[in-house]
């Protein structure tokens, strides 16, 4: 088993490698994640409309890697304060809910609503780290916020809040493994509530 979480692992690994001889490294990395969260959009979209399983099974361990190896980027390379603990949680939980899918069959859309409001943020990240900005630069920044303003809080707030009802309706409670997964994943909706309250006020 933890031989194919290494290799998961590796893909993104060499992949951010290659991204940084060309790229800083902090868009090296936003671009490492940029791309895993265009790539599970498509997946798990191809899924939806196709039904095939194998589908489903290479999107969740498509993420997999990319979340092993992004809670191994934070801890070698970040500065440990509450943003990355928050951002190490989140990842733990993603990967508990994906390696427990067969308690509720919500886990595709999960990760297609997550990564989709994820999207402009990449795009603003990627032009607020350039070594050279231009007014370009900021017309391109102020553009893509007031996208993800609108995008972000909505996947968050009522499609997540329909999602988590979703599975709060459907899992058995009085069982201890349904009501640690409903457990593991409210922070997490939380914390997009949270950061959907942020860009709305800011």
């Amino acid at each position: 088993m933890l031989l194919k979480e290494f290799g998961l692992f590796s893909g993104y690994y060499i992949l951010n490698n290659f991204f940084e001889n060309y790229l800083n490294k902090k868009n090296a990395r936003n671009l490492v994640a940029a791309f895993h969260a265009s790539s599970s959009v498509i997946i798990n979209s191809a899924y939806i409309l196709t039904g095939h399983e194998a589908l489903n099974i290479f999107s969740q361990n498509f993420s997999i890697g990319y979340f092993i190896y992004d809670s191994y980027y934070i801890v070698r390379f970040d500065k440990m304060n509450i943003l990355a603990y928050c951002y190490l949680y989140h990842h733990y939980a993603i990967l508990y809910l994906i390696n427990h899918n067969y308690v509720f069959n919500g886990v595709h859309l999960i990760l297609f609503a997550g990564e989709l409001s994820n999207l402009p943020s990449y795009i603003i990240y990627h032009n607020l780290h350039l070594d050279k900005k231009t007014q370009k630069t900021e017309e391109t920044i102020s553009f893509y916020k007031n996208i993800q303003k609108f995008s972000y809080s909505f996947i968050r707030i009522p499609v997540m809040t329909y999602l988590l009802y979703d599975i709060t309706t459907t899992l058995d409670l009085y069982n201890y493994s349904n009501l640690l997964v409903l457990a593991t994943a409210f922070p997490v909706y939380l914390m997009g509530l949270v950061w959907s309250y942020k860009l709305i006020s800011g």
